[in-house]
């Protein structure tokens, strides 16, 4: 069952003191007046209502604060940042109320992103997906700490089975993130990246062999004075899995990345360089 929020109720200690500022507010935020007498006022966006009501006798006290159970706060939207603005100058500041908690400021937390996609699948053998994923950061809001990053690629990739238990595996992803106030608000630094690998495995009875390959690449657009993430590079992986009961498994991996960072350098060591891991697990699952 679907719902949606019809009316809010806001009990408060002395109407002939709350409700003038109510109605200034609520007024001022165009909802409609839809009830108003001393005791009670109503007020509607056309979607919900909002209603204040004098609390009765024996039920004032202990009075409101946002750190106890119940309510904490209600939020409005608008539509832009300057109507924020326009209500601190035109509504809060003539009535000497002073915002909180540092604000009007941004929030990026709560700024939704998206990510959409699609797959395709045919005959139990061929499965082919593409991604759009974008957080819809501001590069320019921060906390007083850190910076919001805005972050945005799409990705396509499929996954092919083919005969005698032999498996295709393929994706390429690019995109881009950003961060830092800007005139043109794409940010102060921006990074481009890109990615692509392939993926070869086979399946004897309860073994299976993997290999792939990876290639990647970052580059500083803009900002690479103060940061250069340039990384070129490439990376090989061989790997063995080895079921040999229902809950134990044996796996062994080895890993051959070669690679150019100029961030390196920093730290005394040449741009480029070739590492190589090796892991073995055994692993029980229940």
């Amino acid at each position: 069952m679907k719902a949606f929020c019809y009316h809010m109720q806001v009990n408060v200690r002395d109407a002939a003191v709350s409700l003038p500022f109510y109605r200034d507010l609520l007024g001022y935020l165009e909802f409609q007046c839809v009830h108003d007498d001393p005791g009670v006022a109503g007020y509607s966006d056309g979607h919900m209502s909002i209603w204040l009501i004098e609390a009765a006798r024996g039920h004032t006290e202990p009075g409101f604060h946002r750190k106890r159970t119940g309510l904490n706060h209600i939020a409005f939207r608008v539509s832009h940042r300057s109507d924020v603005d326009r209500f601190t100058k035109d509504f809060l500041a003539p009535r000497g109320l002073a915002p909180l908690y540092e604000t009007p400021r941004e929030f990026p937390e709560y700024r939704p992103g998206y990510y959409a996609g699609v797959q395709v699948k045919y005959l139990d053998r061929l499965v082919v997906r593409a991604l759009r994923y974008d957080n819809r950061g501001d590069p320019a809001a921060e906390n007083g700490k850190e910076y919001a990053w805005l972050t945005r690629f799409n990705a396509f990739g499929f996954r092919l089975e083919l005969p005698d238990a032999w498996t295709l595996i393929a994706q390429r992803l690019d995109g881009d993130t950003s961060v830092g106030e800007s005139d043109d608000g794409r940010g102060a630094g921006i990074i481009d990246f890109w990615t692509h690998f392939m993926l070869l495995s086979k399946a004897i009875d309860s073994h299976r062999f993997t290999l792939r390959y990876d290639r990647f690449y970052t580059e500083t657009v803009r900002g690479a004075e103060f940061f250069d993430s340039e990384q070129n590079g490439h990376a090989w992986t061989l790997a063995y899995m080895f079921d040999w009961s229902r809950h134990w498994q044996f796996v062994a991996e080895g890993l051959k990345n070669t690679s150019v960072v100029n961030q390196r350098a920093l730290h005394g060591l040449q741009p480029g360089a070739v590492e190589k891991t090796l892991q073995v697990a055994v692993r029980y699952t229940f």
